[in-house]
């Protein structure tokens, strides 16, 4: 058995009745008609009487139209106003709420552990998970977990092949937590986006035989931009780049059963970037 080690680094009828009023002077002009002074006093009477107050001209009741029946006054005007305004109001409430993603990609690792420390580079394949909710059509906060396996290309001193005859490899994986603010230039579901936040929580692990090495970073700044090509079910497929960038503030060690921890001082802190690359849908 040969031994290997590593160096280790950093989405809601009405009706209306109308009445006549009868009169009874008919009944009293029948009985004047046998005297012609009946006549003429009853035309003097009327005659000399006060003209009757006008009658005001009859109108048609206003007639609502029952629940469910469109006024026949605005037939031709208020469905089409009434579909628009459903329109309008349906594209946006869909363009809003909240919104899950899922897929897979690649991440790349490059960076050192400290300062005095050898460049690592580590190739993973990525799996992330993010849910969140957007406020308006454009603007939303999300959060996940991302995590990938992978191998240490870089950084990984082997000494040749293992007792099985292949040759001696350094494993990586890796795992954090993303709170990203999102902006879709178009919807949340369809064209371009840009996202910006932190990585919190980030875990590097590197493995060689007989030895495991995890290094630490409480917070990485997280950037990311990517495109949605929606489909006619109204999920889009997802196509993105991100990029964690910051240093690793503390590392434990075993090496064949042996362990330490170690804090690293802020003056001795490198950089590391993880660029993951990454294909995936949205629902």
């Amino acid at each position: 058995m040969h031994t290997r080690t590593a160096v280790f680094a950093a989405s809601v009828l009405t009706f209306a009745a109308v009445s006549t009023v009868g009169s009874s002077a008919h009944a009293e002009g029948a009985r004047s008609v046998d005297s012609p002074r009946n006549v003429a006093k009853s035309t003097k009477l009327i005659a000399s009487a006060e003209p009757l107050p006008q009658l005001p001209a009859a109108s048609a009741p206003a007639v609502e139209a029952p629940p469910g029946m469109a006024s026949p006054l605005t037939t031709s005007e208020r469905p089409a106003a009434d579909k628009a305004q459903a329109t309008t109001t349906t594209t946006t409430d869909s363009d809003k709420g909240a919104t899950f993603f899922g897929g897979a990609g690649m991440r790349f690792l490059a960076g050192a552990v400290s300062r005095q420390a050898d460049t690592v580079n580590a190739l993973e394949v990525s799996l992330s998970f993010r849910g969140g909710y957007y406020f308006t059509p454009h603007f939303g906060l999300l959060v996940g977990v991302d995590g990938g396996f992978g191998e240490l290309m870089k950084g990984c001193v082997t000494s040749g092949r293992s007792s099985s005859g292949d040759e001696d490899k350094c494993g990586a994986a890796s795992v954090n937590v993303p709170v990203l603010a999102q902006y879709a230039f178009d919807t949340r579901r369809s064209g371009a986006y840009l996202e910006g936040g932190v990585s919190l929580f980030n875990v590097q692990l590197f493995t060689a035989t007989k030895q495991t090495a995890v290094l630490y970073s409480t917070a990485d700044l997280a950037l990311g931009a990517g495109y949605h090509f929606r489909d006619s079910s109204g999920r889009a497929l997802e196509l993105s780049l991100h990029a964690d960038i910051g240093q690793y503030s503390s590392a434990s060690l075993n090496n064949d059963g042996k362990s330490a921890s170690v804090d690293i001082a802020s003056e001795n802190r490198a950089f590391h970037v993880a660029t993951t690359v990454g294909l995936g849908w949205q629902f």
